[in-house]
């Protein structure tokens, strides 16, 4: 730009206004002196009442003005000139500028453009200039066209491509409403250039075909789905789908995903090309745009009787569907084909569907949930967790009925399996019941109905009884040998009646049990509650509702309900309103795993907090000892004093020492005499010049503690160099040293952000770790391809440890444990062939943050005490575990029959294709290869044979496993680890609760294997709930499942049987003992009965004054015995409102009970 000329006489600021026409925009210049300056400063000379009414301070001596601002500048210009004197200020407007009129646009006015091949261009009309922001100059006269200001980018630019397309379809009909003249050679047309015709929708096909309505369409620049047809731009097809369907021809049949890829662009983008029946096609090709899984509840009907269970349900297009069905159909493609319509695969992974009948994290889809009475009527439970939207009942029937109310909420109860009860006294609900029970037996003449109540009562509801007589059985039949019928019985007489005492029942009526019973101690209490029902439903008397709190405690602990909650909807009044049901359980958020190449993941385990500074080292003057400086403080705590001693002796050394042995659990330097810290101080010179003399393990973890705290190192990196190398140095003499050093080292890595990676510590720890570093272990060996987990590590990541199997300690357990690790890479390498995941994608359990101490068990004084990683719990991931518990014992069985064994695991619930894998492989394995014979060919047999070897090598060869041998897998530190001890099944049999009890003693009166269908109908407790219950002990104490399912049966395993069977005798035994504490009263049933295996053999080491027991129990706890014993006052103040151990003795008032209990169980165990 040409500065304008300023006179050299001018001694002040000075401001001038003018029109460069080759750049056709205003510019306002100052000047000082006749020198440039900027405007800023020339503006600080003017006074305030004078600032510009524009913003123009700048540091530039020159300034645009925008149109908009040029007649406020020009005024402002005008008046200042007139209020200012020239030797304070000059303004000056250039002569042209001071004509300009600012006007109308004129008439003749049009904003035009030119076409130039496929582009537009702004052309002036006449001498019309654009001097931006929709103003125009033409002569003298200055306007502004209407246009807003986004639109000025098109005057004055190349309009093309997208930019095109977006102002002959946008822009020009907005100018058209606003009545701004223009001229533009080329329009926009929402007609097509080209259109699909749907010639025929049938079920498994779609025919279509292109047509061009024009063959001369010029392609717009740089934009695919638009072309020029006669100065028309309209739409055109174009992209990857379109050539895909068209790219060999203008008629395309199109079959599974094709179908699903045009539905979903002709129901999007493709709409306004798409002739023919399009809403037939989307009525019998749709594809969903919503999915959901859902849990549905539903009970399980027998003999009358409910139970309530939840399955697994997939909502997709408005339809239910089978999820473990549906995730069993996904495969490379990317829909799933459903009865009506496609499921994008993409989406079901969304909902948390996943492969193999399975949710996204490996979870089963296919079995049901036992419910618990209050899991229904709160709609769900964090037990339940899943990918679940919510839970639905379809036909709860709670509360719904307006007229015969008792008899729908009996139907409900018996429907759903939950005992309650009615209120408002016999009387009222007879009728009711009466009808209940005639419909009950009518529609299930196979269900046992017990009715018990006071003698006097049932004179009294003869007439109701009467009624029930064609169901009636007689007094003197036996209930066990009917199949069905109802049996009624006095409270007296039930006393006396066996027969009726070991029956079982489908369901048990009570008539006015509040009547009949006060206490728990009483002799009806104990025999109504033995009674053995599915079903308990009691008609209470009138005056049920002044029962105290204790009262209906009572009753409800007769009816088996567990808790007040669900006493509140399932005993109610008829005649009263219903309690409303809570909220539905609101599900949490479920992970969704999102497939990742794990190849280049590494182990998680960023840190959240800064590393610590290695701090400065203190001088000190050196002596010819190495004896400790004297003037430590009297009062100092263990750690402080222990790095000032540190740093005290960073830098002595000595040339020679004797050893002095040196023991203690916690070593530091106030515990070495002389003549230990002198050898210490040689020894640590040795290992510092990479020379490491034997020496005691105290000295080594002395070391140790100063490493951590980088007491003697240059670097962090030094310091971590100096820990791998001392314990590569003594682990072999001092294993121990892996027990610690596995966490500490981990621990340095994250908390000094040191460079390097955890693999090389985990590589190194063999067994000995658990938490967050088995954890990562796991995720590092699971992505390994093929997958590295040896048997030992494998045992500890499954429900199964094959090393306690008889079979394997009865046989050559080397081959075993060398095979394994591969049958589980063969595995993982066919699900990724298969079904596109591998065993880590397909079970795993989503990432958590856990926080974790560093240095534990060390003595460190750092300020950052915590780290945070990032985890994945595979070790605790029970999808996971039980899959390769399956892998093992499928791989197992097939080892017996390889091995002549005989016997075989049940239960074993694996695919049969993946089954079928694993018995080819170990059969190639283990199968001895004959001496070659001489033989004639036979073409065609030879034909069929190499049929048949295809079928097995496509089963055999995954990718990554086309010829597994004996060096392709690093699996020997693991291979020769020493079996694991005994099992606990002892502890397991101790622990188990009255059901689980109850189920094993079922399980073992049945030969130790029962149809789930007769375990689900056994009497008083929900058999399903406690064999997950007893499972979930046995993973902890066996490190296997103890219950298996096989097909539709229930079974204990094998391995187990002979001593569960000894050990249920004893435990049946010791049981007998506590038979009389309903007879103590004051809750001490209660108190017994709720008390932990654990905690009751304390209160009896306690009673005996048995302080060697009591150690014994500590030390196998971990835990102080103060605090167990705390433990026992504090479940003692629960139910006996008092403490009962005061300073490590049983109160006196209560030696006597307790002497009831444990003398009579000493007693029977001498016997025993």
């Amino acid at each position: 730009m040409d500065r304008p000329s300023f006179p050299v006489s001018e001694q002040h600021p000075c401001f001038r206004l003018s029109f460069e026409a080759n750049q056709a925009c205003f510019i306002l210049h100052a000047s000082d002196n006749g020198e440039p300056v900027s405007l800023r400063k020339a503006m600080d000379s003017l006074p305030f009442r004078l600032i510009p009414p524009v913003p123009l301070f700048t540091n530039s001596d020159s300034v645009n003005i925008r149109p908009a601002y040029f007649e406020q500048v020009r005024a402002w210009m005008f008046k200042c000139s007139i209020q200012i004197e020239k030797k304070i200020a000059a303004f000056e407007l250039d002569a042209f500028v001071k004509r300009v009129d600012i006007t109308e646009p004129p008439g003749w006015f049009r904003i035009s453009f030119v076409r130039e091949g496929g582009a537009l261009l702004f052309k002036p009309q006449n001498e019309v200039i654009s001097l931006g922001d929709g103003w125009f100059l033409c002569g003298e006269q200055m306007w502004k066209s209407g246009l807003e200001a986004s639109h000025a980018q098109y005057i004055g630019n190349i309009i093309e491509g997208a930019a095109l397309v977006a102002f002959l379809r946008d822009v020009l009909p907005e100018w058209s409403k606003k009545g701004v003249a223009y001229d533009c050679p080329l329009v926009y047309l929402d007609e097509p250039l080209n259109k699909i015709r749907i010639i025929n929708a049938g079920e498994n096909t779609v025919e279509i075909e292109l047509r061009d309505e024009c063959a001369d369409a010029v392609r717009i620049r740089e934009t695919e789905d638009f072309a020029v047809c006669c100065g028309a731009v309209r739409p055109k097809l174009s992209g990857e789908l379109f050539n895909r369907f068209f790219s060999s021809g203008q008629r395309r049949v199109l079959e599974g995903d094709d179908i699903a890829d045009f539905v979903l662009a002709a129901k999007g983008v493709w709409a306004p090309f798409i002739q023919g029946d399009l809403s037939l096609l989307i009525r019998m090709h749709d594809v969903f745009d919503k999915a959901e899984l859902k849990l549905q509840a539903y009970p399980e009907l027998k003999k009358g009787v409910g139970r309530p269970y939840a399955r697994a349900v997939l909502q997709a297009g408005g339809k239910e569907y089978d999820p473990a069905k549906v995730s069993r159909s996904i495969s490379s493609s990317g829909y799933v084909r459903l009865d009506h319509g496609f499921v994008p695969v993409s989406l079901l992974n969304s909902a948390g569907l996943g492969r193999m009948g399975r949710t996204s994290d490996g979870m089963p889809l296919d079995k049901p949930y036992p419910l618990k009475d209050e899991e229904l009527f709160r709609r769900g439970s964090d037990r339940l967790k899943g990918p679940w939207t919510h839970m639905e009942i379809i036909d709860f029937g709670y509360g719904e009925a307006q007229e015969r109310r008792s008899f729908h909420h009996l139907a409900f109860l018996a429907k759903w399996g939950v005992s309650g009860g009615l209120l408002g006294g016999v009387e009222r609900n007879m009728q009711d019941t009466v009808e209940f029970l005639s419909g009950l037996q009518t529609a299930a003449p196979d269900c046992r109905v017990l009715i018990v109540g006071k003698k006097a009562l049932l004179k009294e509801i003869d007439s109701y009884l009467a009624r029930l007589r064609p169901y009636i059985l007689p007094e003197d039949a036996f209930a066990y040998l009917h199949p069905g019928g109802i049996r009624v019985i006095s409270s007296g007489e039930l006393e006396k009646s066996d027969q009726v005492l070991s029956a079982a029942f489908d369901l048990l009526i009570l008539l006015e049990p509040d009547n009949m019973t006060k206490t728990e101690v009483s002799k009806t209490f104990r025999d109504l509650y033995r009674i053995k029902a599915r079903l308990r439903i009691a008609l209470y008397s009138e005056n049920a509702y002044k029962l105290t709190e204790r009262h209906e405690e009572i009753q409800r602990s007769l009816l088996r309900i567990p808790n007040k909650f669900i006493g509140m909807f399932s005993v109610i009044d008829p005649d009263r309103q219903f309690p409303r049901l809570p909220r539905p359980h609101s599900f949490r958020p479920y992970y969704n795993f999102e497939k990742q190449n794990f190849a280049s993941v590494k182990i998680p385990g960023a840190l959240h907090s800064k590393g610590v500074s290695i701090p400065k080292r203190p001088v000190f003057s050196h002596t010819g000892t190495a004896g400790i400086p004297p003037g430590r403080p009297v009062f100092e705590s263990p750690e402080p004093r222990f790095i000032r001693m540190a740093h005290e002796l960073a830098d002595r050394s000595l040339d020679f020492a004797e050893f002095v042995p040196f023991m203690t659990y916690w070593p530091t330097y106030d515990r070495m005499t002389q003549e230990q810290t002198q050898w210490y101080i040689y020894w640590r010179s040795e290992v510092r010049n990479q020379r490491y003399p034997k020496t005691d393990l105290s000295y080594i973890f002395l070391y140790i503690y100063e490493l951590l705290n980088l007491v003697g190192c240059e670097t962090k990196r030094q310091g971590y160099d100096r820990l791998m190398a001392v314990w590569r140095a003594y682990r072999q003499t001092y294993p121990k040293l892996d027990e610690y050093l596995v966490n500490w080292m981990v621990d340095f890595i994250f908390l000094y952000e040191i460079d390097v990676s955890v693999q090389e510590i985990l590589s190194l720890s063999g067994n000995n770790i658990t938490g967050d570093l088995l954890d990562m272990e796991l995720y590092r060996r699971l992505s390994a391809e093929p997958v590295d987990i040896g048997i030992s590590m494998l045992s500890r990541a499954s429900n199964y440890d094959i090393r306690q199997s008889r079979f394997y300690q009865s046989v050559d357990s080397a081959e075993i444990d060398l095979c394994l690790p591969k049958v589980i890479a063969l595995v993982d390498s066919y699900l990724k062939k298969r079904h596109g995941q591998r065993i880590i994608e397909m079970f795993n359990p989503g990432r958590l943050v856990r926080t974790r101490s560093v240095f534990r068990s060390a003595v460190y004084t750092g300020t950052v005490r915590e780290i945070k990683l990032t985890v994945a719990p595979l070790s605790t991931h029970a999808p996971l575990r039980d899959f390769l518990a399956q892998v093992i014992r499928c791989a197992e069985n097939k080892l017996r029959d390889i091995k002549g064994a005989s016997g075989k695991l049940r239960g074993v619930d694996l695919e049969l294709d993946i089954q079928k894998l694993i018995e080819l492989y170990l059969e190639r394995e283990f199968t001895e290869k004959p001496e070659p014979v001489k033989v004639t060919l036979d073409r065609d047999k030879l034909a069929r044979i190499a049929k048949e070897s295809d079928m097995t090598r496509e089963m055999l060869t995954v990718q990554g496993f086309d010829e597994p041998e004996e060096t392709g897998f690093p699996y020997g530190a693991e291979a020769n680890l020493h079996k694991t001890g005994p099992s606990s099944l002892k502890e397991l049999v101790q622990s188990l609760s009255i059901d689980e009890s109850r189920l094993l003693t079922h399980l073992f009166e049945s030969g130790w294997e029962v149809s789930g269908s007769e375990l689900g109908s056994e009497s008083g407790f929900f058999a399903e709930l406690a064999v997950n219950s007893v499972n979930e002990k046995a993973l902890d104490m066996l490190k296997r499942l103890l219950i298996v399912e096989e097909g539709h049966k229930i079974l204990v395993d094998e391995d187990f049987r002979d001593e569960l069977q000894m050990l249920l005798g004893e435990k049946r035994e010791n049981e007998a003992a506590f038979s009389g504490l309903a007879e103590l009263g004051g809750g001490w049933k209660s108190f017994v009965e709720n008390l932990p295996p654990e905690l009751l053999e304390i209160l009896r080491a306690v009673y005996f004054n048995n302080a060697g027991e009591l150690q014994r129990l500590a030390d196998k706890s971990g835990v102080m015995t103060q605090i167990m014993v705390d433990s026992v006052n504090e479940a003692a103040m629960e139910t006996l409102n008092d403490i009962i151990i005061t300073d490590m003795r049983i109160e006196d008032e209560y030696v006597p009970v307790l002497g009831k209990i444990f003398d009579r169980q000493e007693r029977l165990n001498e016997r025993i």
